[in-house]
Formats: structure tokens, sequence, C-alpha cells
């Protein structure tokens, strides 16, 4: 069900440095961490003190090219995209009156042709979901990064003190780069336990930034650094059938991510309206049916509603299924994400690819309500007397929300090869209704989540860093094996989130000892 050649869709990761000299073997491995099955494929430029490179993902155009993009009329200027850009075709003709030649394979291919244009201010003329870097190396030497004003693609980065920047589309791709340091955030455990993941835009390392949504980051040759904002979300701006049509592939079969179990979401019976009216393949939307033992559906599986011509597949998920993919969704993400909904996304993006979609329509969820975290009382008697009185110190005493929804969708998108598309929020009378919190499984005797948190969490197996009291943790362990209560089940799964991700972060790279006390020195 891949898009037929009257859209190529390049699905692609990004890395490079500038800078410094960078080693091949750095290069190598951040390439690998970004690969995620299908055919591989990468594409890497490099001079004495920079590198761009590019990978393709699984559902990515076996016969694009994936090597940084070059124009003979721009000497000097490499580029690379992560994801889409909408307006390509208007884009490319503004080029040519302007004299460029731009192939038409991709639609990153303009992006020399737009910087020589309007210089370090190109992205405010892109339509689209993208993170770009671009390279000029005439002169003292420039690397210019942007995102889109909506914040579908990430990009992280890391600044050492002599100027040298890192950068990658996924936190394991970043830290492939030996330059760039390991060690968490002191506030990443209280933050995953009070709201589920690290919120307001932060990442959960110390010297670690992710760009935000519309920024534009320059560094120059001179070790200069400047962010600024360059766009902004047009929320509200447009209806939704307008979205609909602006993100949709130009042809082939496509999908939507449903959230709302048991109904059709108001995204998909737009897209499916729309689809009808261009005689296009019927949609297919995938949504969740969650066991929980009582009352589970009979048979799950696919069916189909002729009248609004779509074809429904229900992806069925338990505790069974949340213990097996959780580690899976960590290693992803790149952090730890307490939230069930990330699991139940990667469920999803996994059934979407399975059946062959390229692309997936989906709802971002509505970030300015709070989840619901772990009660103080019960996280502050999971620590050691040092970090409760280190959190008391420094962490925020309202914290923002997570707001990692459309970080999900970009990694666990790029973990099945999906490009996943989201349209931007309509007016009030057509906003996207947010999905109901995904329920938290609570722990059985017999339950797989059990038994993964009394593996992972025993006293022997927990990270040693003076941020957790162990028997603390083991009490809260049996304690909820025998008498489950949601807000001891939401303990178990920050914990355990938060303590597989430092077990992949210490896979990836060793991490300098511990603080013995965590008061000192700490980084928030």
């Amino acid at each position: 069900m891949a898009t037929s050649s009257g859209e190529r869709l390049q699905h692609a990761r990004i890395f490079g440095s500038f800078g410094t000299p960078v080693r091949s073997d750095d290069l190598a491995a951040a390439a690998g961490r970004q690969r995620h099955g299908g055919t591989p494929g990468t594409g890497l430029l490099r001079g004495d003190r920079w590198a761009l490179g590019s990978n393709r993902l699984a559902a990515g155009d076996i016969a694009a090219d994936f090597r940084p993009y070059r124009l003979p009329s721009v000497p000097g200027v490499v580029a690379v995209l992560d994801g889409e850009i909408y307006n390509h075709r208007e884009l490319r003709r503004r080029l040519r009156d302007r004299g460029y030649a731009v192939p038409e394979a991709g639609s990153g291919a303009l992006l020399p042709a737009l910087y020589a244009t309007y210089g370090p201010d190109f992205a405010a003329h892109l339509d689209g979901m993208f993170s770009v870097a671009v390279v000029d190396t005439r002169g003292a030497g420039r690397l210019v990064l942007a995102t889109d004003g909506q914040g579908a693609k990430t990009l992280y980065h890391h600044r050492a003190s002599d100027g040298a920047v890192h950068f990658a589309s996924e936190l394991p791709g970043l830290l492939a780069f030996s330059r760039v340091p390991t060690e968490p955030r002191e506030l990443v455990l209280d933050e995953c336990l009070s709201v589920g993941s690290p919120p307001g835009g932060r990442t959960p390392l110390q010297g670690v930034g992710a760009l935000s949504h519309g920024a534009v980051a320059v560094a120059t040759g001179t070790g200069g650094w400047c962010v600024r904002k360059e766009t902004e979300g047009k929320e509200g701006a447009t209806a939704l059938r307008q979205e609909v049509r602006r993100v949709l592939p130009a042809d082939g079969a496509v999908c939507v991510i449903d959230s709302q179990e048991g109904a059709t979401g108001h995204l998909a019976t737009t897209a499916a309206g729309y689809l009808a009216e261009l005689d296009r393949p019927p949609l297919h939307t995938f949504q969740l049916v969650r066991r929980t033992g009582r009352r589970s559906p009979a048979s799950p599986g696919r069916g189909a509603d002729r009248r609004a011509r779509i074809v429904r597949h229900q992806v069925v998920i338990d505790a069974g299924a949340l213990a097996d993919l959780l580690p899976r969704t960590i290693w992803h993400l790149g952090g730890p994400d307490a939230d069930p909904a990330a699991v139940e996304t990667y469920l999803l993006l996994r059934a979407a690819r399975r059946a062959d979609f390229d692309v997936a329509l989906a709802e971002r969820g509505t970030p300015q309500e709070p989840r619901v975290g772990v009660p103080t009382r019960l996280r502050e008697s999971l620590y050691t007397p040092e970090y409760r009185h280190y959190v008391r110190a420094h962490a925020a005493s309202d914290l923002p929300p997570a707001d990692d929804d459309l970080r999900r969708l970009d990694h666990l998108g790029a973990a099945w090869g999906v490009q996943v598309r989201v349209p931007r929020r309509g007016s009030d009378e057509e906003r996207l209704s947010p999905a109901p919190p995904a329920p938290v499984p609570l722990l059985t005797r017999d339950s797989p989540l059990t038994a993964l948190a009394h593996d992972v969490l025993a006293p022997g197996a927990l990270t040693q860093d003076g941020r957790l009291d162990r028997r603390a943790v083991a009490a809260l362990v049996t304690t909820q094996h025998r008498t489950p209560t949601p807000e001891g089940t939401r303990a178990v799964l920050a914990l355990l989130s938060h303590e597989l991700w430092l077990q992949e972060l210490r896979a990836l790279r060793p991490m300098a000892p511990p603080n013995a006390l965590p008061g000192a020195g700490l980084v928030a």
C-alpha cells in the first residue's frame, strides 16, 4: 500500500557535526542507531571540521538518493532533511524563476538553493513537517539547524565548550558521538514520577537540548551560537478538512492512527470523506482494543464500514503486551516515558507497518491537560533523604505538562518506517477531541508486568546512584503485587521506565560513576 511514484516519500533520519573533526566510527554508529529495519541506506558527506549524514528508514523509497543535498549552482552548501516539505512544488517554481536548476528527486533537493536565496531565514518559507541541517562551508563556515513550527520533527543537539556542535534526530544517535556526555539530569527521576517524562521540551541528559518547534539555531566557524524563533505553528488558522488535504500524500493508500477506542474519531471521518470525493482507496484506521480480562472483545481484528468507506483494524493490548513492548518503546524514545499511551502508540504503528502502510495520519494529544502523576507523599517515600532534600530545593513546584505526543509519534513512527503526519489544530468548533488518558493496568499476581517489575526493580538490580531507597522500592513492588492500587501501579511504571532507560544508556556508553551524595554538584 505504499504511495505510488507520483510522490516519493523519503523517510530519513539525520545526524552530523560542525566545528570539530569527527571520527569515522562515531559517524557509523550514529547512522546505525537511527536505522530501523527495511532496506538500509546511508548518505554521508564530510569536510575537515564538519559532517552531514542521512539514513533511509524501512519505508523509504529505495530508488531515492539519500546522500546529503548539493547543487552545482550553489557550491559549498550542503543540506540534509528529516521529514517532508509540502510546498516543494511551489518553491521549485520560485527558485527556477531565479535561475536555479532544482532536481525533482525528493522535496529536500531544493534546500541548497533556498538557503542561497534567503540565508538562515530559509525555514520561514517551508511548509511541512521537518528538521533540517545546512552546512555552509564558504568563508568562516556556518551550520544552520531548523525545525517546523508545529514541532512534528525532533532534533537533538549538544554544544561543547569550544563551540563544537553535534546533532541527530534521535538521542541514541546523538550519543554515538564520543564528545557528547551521557550523564542524566538529576531531576529526571522526579519528573518521571511526577508527569511521566521530562516536561516542557527538556531532555533527560545534561548539556543536551532539543530544538524547540519553529526554531533556528546558527553555529559559526568562530564558535558563535544563536537560537531564535523563526516559524510558529498555525493552530486555529485552518479547518480540519483543509489540513487533511494539506498533509495527505498525492496518491496511494493512507491510514489513521485513531486513539478513540471503540469509536471513529473526527480525523478519521474527515479523512475518509475527503478520500471518497477524490475516488481514492478507502481509509484504513488502526484502533486499540484494551484487554482487561473480564470484558474483553471475543474476536478483535478487521472490519469494514462501507458507507463511511473505512476499513477498521483492531489492535489488542494487554498487560502482557505492555511488559513485552515497554523496553523497546523506551529504546526508540531515547528517554523515560511512563505513560501507557507510549506503548500503545508503538503497537498501533507496528500494526500499520505490518499492513504495508507508509503514511499514517494521527491527531496530537492535549498537552495542556496535565497527566495524573504519583502523589508527592508516595513519590518522596521512595527517595533517599539526600535526594528528597535535593528535589525539594530544586524542583519546580508546578511542573509544565510533558507535551511529548509529537515526539512520540515522530520516534515511534521512525521505529517502523511509517511517516506520521499530524494535522494542525483547527478552529474551536473543529478542534480534534482529546483522547482519554490511557488506563494504567493494575499489577496482578500473575501479570507479566509484575514479573518485569520484580526483575528490573529488585534491590540487587536497581541502579545505585543515591537517589532511590532500595528497600522502599522493594516494599512498593511487593505491596502492589498483593494489593494493587492505581497510584502504586503508576509509581511502579514510572520507576520501570526510568530504570529501563538507565540500562539502555549504560549499554550505549558507560556513564561516569554517580555522585555519592546527590546534593553535591548536581545539574537540574
